[in-house]
């Protein structure tokens, strides 16, 4: 049996007692279905960090193909999680990745429409994003209820993650940015997760509590920093359209915390926001 070692470990990443089987996998990626309904995501090491997902030291060579199979039994004990009889990961030295999206610079936020628009613009993958989420200036407007205007996305779209959770899941990452904004959508991101595909679903339930992927927190921190915009996009090399679906849905969503802000006065204390960790519990520790 091989023996992984994991290096980090995300915030929704139950460590008690579990079980569960194999979803899917992939050369760089095992989901499993925990018996509690919740996911995990086993990942190689050139896998981005991301709230539910352990990533495990690995060769670029290294593909889950070659030992786990679909429906496979697994289960957590005393910090190792065996998966079917070929696969153990050893989570006892791994390292908590917590990153979440820092507060907006209140002071000095730049005009990014336009400038990222050239970006997006300049994928050919963008016409298909504006195609299926449908003019979203609209979400700008300051009458627009977010939850009605969101809800038709939610499960458009073919694939595991649909392009409209991606779209979705951008724009909660954007408002997360602003105080005056950040749970405006969560109870709503929640009460639509089991209207989709099970693992974008698990998604929804992350962003409502402040939890996104690497590349997310990234892509919504630079946001309001003018220095980062000439850089690459790691967001962008995320699928055929998931990466510029929820960068564009971060756009509308930092411009919709921004005019927010605007309305009823940005909140300047602090400089970043600190989100609740759920499966965190003295008693659940890796080691």
């Amino acid at each position: 049996m091989l023996r992984l070692y994991a290096s980090t470990r995300g915030p929704m990443v139950p460590l008690g007692r579990i079980d569960g089987q194999v979803h899917s996998v992939f050369d760089k990626v095992c989901n499993l279905r925990l018996c509690d309904g919740s996911f995990l995501a086993l990942g190689r090491e050139d896998v981005f960090n991301g709230p539910g997902i352990i990533r495990c030291q690995t060769d670029l060579g290294f593909s889950f193909l070659d030992y786990i199979d679909t429906d496979e039994p697994c289960a957590y004990r005393r910090g190792i999680l065996r998966i079917g009889k070929h696969l153990q990961v050893d989570l006892r030295r791994s390292i908590p990745w917590q990153n979440c999206i820092n507060r907006a610079k209140a002071d000095y936020i730049p005009d990014l429409h336009n400038v990222y628009m050239k970006v997006f613009n300049s994928e050919l993958s963008f016409s298909r994003v504006i195609e299926t989420v449908a003019n979203p200036e609209r979400y700008l407007l300051r009458e627009t209820n977010l939850p009605i205007a969101l809800a038709p996305l939610v499960g458009k779209g073919p694939g595991l993650t649909p392009l409209g959770d991606d779209f979705i899941v951008g724009v909660a990452a954007g408002m997360e940015a602003h105080p005056n904004s950040r749970n405006l959508i969560s109870f709503w991101l929640n009460s639509v997760v089991e209207k989709t595909t099970i693992l974008s679903g698990r998604t929804l339930h992350y962003a409502s509590y402040g939890w996104f992927i690497e590349p997310i927190v990234e892509f919504v921190n630079n946001l309001s920093d003018m220095s980062q915009m000439e850089k690459p996009i790691p967001l962008l090399t995320i699928g055929d359209t998931s990466g510029i679906a929820m960068a564009y849905g971060c756009l509308v969503g930092f411009q919709v915390g921004k005019n927010i802000d605007q309305k009823t006065g940005a909140d300047k204390s602090g400089c970043s926001i600190r989100r609740p960790i759920p499966n965190y519990s003295p008693d659940n520790q890796a080691a």
